[in-house]
């Protein structure tokens, strides 16, 4: 837990995106007076040790209009983890339809596989978000 609160105060992208604060993150990227402003595109795009920015973050607690900001000023909607998994993925496995639904809105690739070989409606369906997987093959047709 300590190791999350002092990445979230280094980057205020990740604090806002915990927080569901899209006014803070506007700020970051519109404010040229912003403290972290000239930054901001580093700290939009850093990754853990597994791959996954603020906007696997944002899918996995299914802050929609925080994963609409992101991607608004520049978040990658396709990067995939070491592992092959997308926002896509982890907002399928969580069960939050309308991020899903703004992802494949703005042009999330619903084809792409994980490790495993599982698209996204594959990783819902395993976690028993029908709503989801629904939605994502309907989405793929």
């Amino acid at each position: 837990m300590e190791t999350l609160k002092r990445a979230s105060i280094e980057n205020p992208v990740l604090l806002y995106t915990l927080e569901g604060n899209v006014q803070g993150l506007q700020s970051i990227f519109e404010d040229p007076a912003e403290v972290h402003h000239e930054q901001c595109s580093k700290l939009l795009l850093e990754e853990d040790l597994l791959g996954r920015s603020c906007l696997f973050l944002a899918c996995i607690l299914g802050r929609t209009e925080i994963v609409r900001t992101l991607l608004k000023y520049g978040a990658n909607i396709n990067q995939q983890t070491t592992r092959g998994y997308l926002p896509l993925h982890c907002a399928a496995a969580w069960g939050h339809l309308e991020v899903l639904k703004t992802l494949v809105e703005l042009g999330s690739d619903i084809m792409l596989l994980n490790f495993r070989g599982e698209k996204a409606c594959d990783v819902a369906a395993r976690y028993n978000k029908t709503d989801c997987a629904d939605f994502l093959l309907w989405a793929g047709k």
